[in-house]
């Protein structure tokens, strides 16, 4: 399979299609990224090849005004580059550059997917539904939503949550302490002040504890964070902007106190990791918190407003005194996840190829602006 993904701007977005074009090229097959220009992206796309369309210039997402002349002159660049590559097939991963690839591969004649992995379906799914053939979902409830053209296969997911090192192994890998319970951070891809603030008010009853802390910070705010850990000298932390190996992390962690993304909620789910999540509050359609309802008795929702330091703290101390708690939440994890994603969405993918005359492909560069 030839296959172009096309979106960004969050790991929510790329983290999914990063799983989904790894695979397809362990099966012999063509993979090209088609992003909207934000720095982060060529980051999480590593070293797969990848094309930005002139959509973003790294300042921020662009007014309405600046699309009125960067959307046509993408779509018309997404025309070139899928001409040039030729594929199979188009998967929309959501963000700002799904929408002229999406659009150019309709005026092709090229068949074009969805994956929308979060429990609510995201506007560029809304939108771009009546373009595509089929929109992969990774939760019966966003199926249900998007009603006939849906197929569910779940979350996919990076290689190592498949299969995750042992707990003693991860932790020795990340130079952990083996014997200290062990809370990870995470506000995702890029960071969430509010999720380091509030851990920042529990410090004291983590360094109590004797807990330890694997804090991704997000690029940018490692510093500061890295400088309130060092006022508890009793508590271990390793402080990072951002880590590559997230199985890693999670394999290491006996719990987890993150936000509510899409694909942070079925890592979770794969790793069985007990977690407070924190869902981003300001999704007209609560997307975060309804992410989060899918791990059922796996994880504690705390709305942001209900942050005060003696809630979090409450919960927090509640779980770190419990094993027995984390094991059952542990569980209901495990019952929430779906390890197949992967194969279950390619074979959905396969089943919409169809022959028709295509341009030879010609080789891209690795990335372009």
């Amino acid at each position: 399979m030839r296959l172009v993904l096309a979106g960004g701007g969050t790991g929510g977005h790329l983290v999914p299609g990063t799983a989904l074009a790894r695979a397809v090229l362990e099966r012999g097959g063509s993979v090209l990224f088609v992003t909207a220009g934000r720095p982060l992206e060529a980051q999480l796309v590593g070293e797969l090849p990848f094309v930005v369309l002139p959509l973003e210039d790294g300042r921020g997402a662009p007014t309405k005004r600046q699309l009125l002349w960067r959307v046509p002159r993408s779509c018309a660049k997404a025309r070139g580059i899928l001409r040039e590559f030729a594929p199979d097939a188009v998967l929309g991963l959501g963000g700002l550059a799904s929408f002229p690839v999406a659009l150019a591969a309709r005026s092709l004649g090229i068949p074009v997917s969805l994956l929308e992995i979060n429990a609510v379906p995201g506007r560029a799914t809304r939108c771009l539904a009546p373009l595509a053939q089929q929109v992969l979902t990774a939760a019966d409830s966003a199926a249900q939503a998007i009603g006939r053209k849906a197929v569910c296969c779940g979350a996919p997911l990076r290689p190592g949550f498949r299969k995750l090192p042992q707990k003693s192994a991860a932790r020795a890998a990340l130079g952990l302490d083996p014997g200290r319970l062990t809370c990870l951070v995470l506000g995702g891809s890029q960071g969430a002040s509010a999720v380091n603030e509030a851990v920042g008010f529990v410090l004291p009853q983590l360094a109590e504890r004797g807990a330890q802390l694997l804090w991704i910070a997000g690029p940018g705010k490692e510093a500061a964070v890295r400088a309130r850990c060092e006022e508890h000298p009793a508590l271990g932390a390793l402080v990072r902007g951002y880590l590559d190996d997230m199985p890693t992390a999670f394999a290491a962690s006996d719990l987890a106190i993150c936000r509510s993304g899409a694909a942070t909620v079925f890592e979770l789910a794969a790793a069985a990791l007990p977690s407070i999540t924190i869902p981003y509050p300001h999704h007209a359609d609560r997307q975060q918190f309804h992410n989060a309802r899918l791990l059922g008795e796996g994880t504690v929702i705390l709305e942001e407003k209900e942050l005060g330091r003696d809630r979090l703290a409450a919960e927090l101390g509640a779980l770190l005194d419990d094993p027995a708690r984390r094991q059952r939440m542990a569980e209901a994890c495990r019952r929430a996840a779906r390890l197949d994603a992967v194969e279950k969405s390619l074979e959905a993918m396969e089943r919409l190829r169809q022959p028709r005359t295509r341009a030879t492909p010609r080789t891209l560069p690795a990335a372009s602006a």
